[in-house]
């Protein structure tokens, strides 16, 4: 019977480096893996003596979910079960590509990323849009951690499947139907590794599209057809396993692999409504949170707002479109009624409808604290420019993504600047409303000034 160590004794070692102590575990495979001490409150060695679940192998958990390694070349570990089921015989939820929740229907126009048809009756998505004539235009072709609903449900250890993983995986196995896995009654198909012989069972899951429900086996990448920017890659089984296009708003299920591993990792200090914030040791005790207002990585760009509303992914961010330009029993501009004094009221405030009214959009006096206490270095994490603010206090640090801006139905200066919403109202000289101020960022200086309030830009939640 064998027996698996999970945690391997090879090199358990200490580093000591900023007056931080680390625990670096070296793992059968070579590679190590570092924690910081003060962020671990157990470790435990335990044996699993079959190691198997419901009898496929497992090699371990991330986050109290099982993953099989298949000694597959790139390392990638598999998960054993889909995204919403606890078991590997059921099939879990229905997704739509880029989104989070289930529905209980899935069509074009209820797709979280849909923004309206064109003259010829072309769909025109409002992100990951490869054609100019597509839509608003960014090039992304790879879901963004908080559009990936294994990141969201299980943490961001864990991840979607690229095009590539799903190739590796379908070519290094051999692959096998069943109508009755392991006496369950569930139908699938097996993949035994021609590499170490572990499998992993895939159950029959079908498709949701329009209002039909197909069977057979589909599975989402993570991947966007960078032919056709309204479908997505996904891993079929009609006569062989492949990969295959089909259409992004459809439901269908999502088996997760674990992340690779990110090079950078905010010094966290703390959660508030479960979203992560960092202490700079600011004078006045103001803490800012890790990632932008609908990201869940500090690279992440996250979603676009106009000043005083919380609604994203606009096809059309234009004056015409925007709320605050509308007017009260045709005397009163809206906005006037979003404000407390000539800050933006809790019920506009994004940060506060979104996260709870324990946060909040930064003030410009905010911003200004940012100036004098920390270092603003530009810099690449993860793939994305953006700022480094270094306290100057206690040496913590907050990234700031030039995500560029939302302006009509464009994209504009993504990677190359960004603009980050304040809670100020901005009313020129001739005391006509404008939108608000913000923080503009660009590699070769920063200042706080102002946008017009129909303007797509980020915001970067704060918390006292």
């Amino acid at each position: 019977m064998r027996k698996t160590l999970f945690i391997s004794l090879s090199l358990i070692i200490c580093v000591f480096a900023y007056a931080k102590t680390f625990m670096q575990v070296g793992l059968v495979k070579g590679n190590t893996v570092t924690y910081d001490v003060a962020e671990v409150s157990e470790v435990t060695f335990f044996e699993d003596t079959d190691s198997v679940l419901e009898g496929s192998n497992i090699s371990g958990f991330i986050n109290d979910k099982a993953f099989v390694d298949l000694g597959l070349a790139s390392g990638t570990m598999w998960a054993t079960c889909n995204v919403g089921s606890d078991s590997l015989k059921k099939k879990g939820n229905f997704y739509s590509w880029g989104e989070t929740i289930e529905k209980d229907v899935y069509t074009i126009t209820n797709y979280k990323f849909y923004g309206k048809k064109n003259s010829v009756g072309i769909a025109l998505y409002t992100k990951y849009v490869t054609s100019s004539k597509g839509g608003v235009l960014d090039d992304k072709k790879t879901l963004d951690p908080a559009n990936d609903v294994a990141s969201v449900e299980w943490g961001v250890s864990w991840c979607i499947p690229t095009e590539s993983q799903w190739k590796e995986l379908i070519e290094n196995c051999t692959w096998t139907y069943t109508s009755n896995y392991n006496e369950s009654g569930a139908k699938g198909y097996i993949g035994k590794s021609n590499q170490n012989g572990n499998t992993i069972f895939f159950p029959i899951t079908g498709t949701t599209e329009e209002l039909s429900i197909n069977s057979n086996l589909y599975y989402w990448s993570s991947s966007l057809n960078t032919d056709d920017y309204l479908t997505a890659m996904m891993m079929v089984y009609t006569d062989k396993m492949e990969l295959v296009s089909g259409n992004r708003y459809a439901g269908r299920c999502v088996r997760p692999v674990v992340a690779p591993a990110q090079s950078y990792s905010v010094p966290t200090s703390g959660k508030v409504n479960n979203h992560d914030y960092v202490d700079l040791g600011l004078s006045s005790g103001l803490k800012w949170a890790t990632c932008n207002l609908g990201a869940i990585c500090i690279e992440e760009d996250g979603d676009f707002y106009m000043w005083g509303e919380s609604s994203t992914h606009k096809y059309d961010y234009s004056i015409d479109n925007y709320s605050l330009n509308s007017w009260v029993n045709g005397s009163v501009y809206k906005y006037k009624t979003a404000l407390t004094g000539d800050i933006l009221s809790s019920s506009y405030d994004a940060a506060s409808k979104l996260w709870g009214e324990e946060w909040r959009m930064p003030t410009k006096e905010d911003f200004a604290e940012l100036y004098k206490e920390c270092i603003w270095t530009w810099t690449t994490i993860n793939g994305k420019s953006g700022y480094k603010i270094e306290s100057m206090n206690n040496n913590n640090w907050i990234f700031l993504p030039a995500a560029g801006k939302r302006e009509g139905t464009s994209l504009n200066h993504n990677g190359l600047s960004g603009y980050y919403w304040s809670s100020n109202v901005y009313i020129n000289d001739v005391n006509s409303f404008i939108g608000g101020y913000n923080l503009k960022i660009y590699s070769d200086y920063k200042e706080t000034s102002y946008s017009y309030g129909n303007i797509g830009c980020s915001i970067r939640p704060v918390t006292e």
